[in-house]
């Protein structure tokens, strides 16, 4: 069963103000895949226009992130790139499930590839000074099997897991 997007908007939408449960969510939609993972669980809908739509609960069963996610792009996509050149508005534009880093001091967005998670770092300067907009400086990739051990909590646990298996 496919479910229109906007469905799933307004469900995105209610995370924002309440608490979701998971069994408010198995009312709603009729649930044919779900994964455990380290993190806790989530469910994969499908969607019209040929998305899916990745819901993330923790281990209280509560509703804690979603993505909505037409195909993942590979490593190799972003190694291509000239990210010396790359402004982050075009980097949104390349990867529409772009995660942005909240963090004050530096730039920084994530994406869920194929083979692991790509960490793309910004400048917001040149030769002292500031830029109109913040520009691609390093790419840092970090391996499917490596994401469940690795040191960094935010990496760890921060960004949404999502198995191998469902990212083909």
């Amino acid at each position: 069963m496919s479910y229109p997007v906007e469905q799933v908007e307004i469900l995105k939408n209610q995370m924002l103000t309440e608490r979701i449960a998971f069994s408010k969510v198995k009312k709603q939609f009729e649930i044919q895949c779900m994964r455990g993972t380290y993190q806790g669980y989530y469910v994969i809908l499908q969607l019209e226009e040929s998305q899916n739509s990745f819901l993330f609960f923790n281990k209280a069963n509560e509703l804690i992130n979603i993505m909505m996610i037409s195909e993942f792009m590979r490593k190799a996509d972003f190694e291509i790139q000239k990210m010396d050149q790359m402004t982050m508005s075009e980097m949104l534009r390349f990867d529409r499930n772009t995660i942005l880093v909240p963090i004050s001091a530096i730039d920084i967005t994530i994406h869920i590839v194929q083979e692991g998670i790509c960490i793309v770092k910004y400048s917001r300067f040149q030769d002292g000074k500031v830029r109109k907009e913040p520009v691609a400086i390093s790419m840092d990739f970090i391996e499917n099997e490596n994401i469940p051990i690795s040191e960094d909590p935010f990496i760890k646990d921060g960004i949404p897991f999502i198995l191998e298996i469902d990212k083909k």
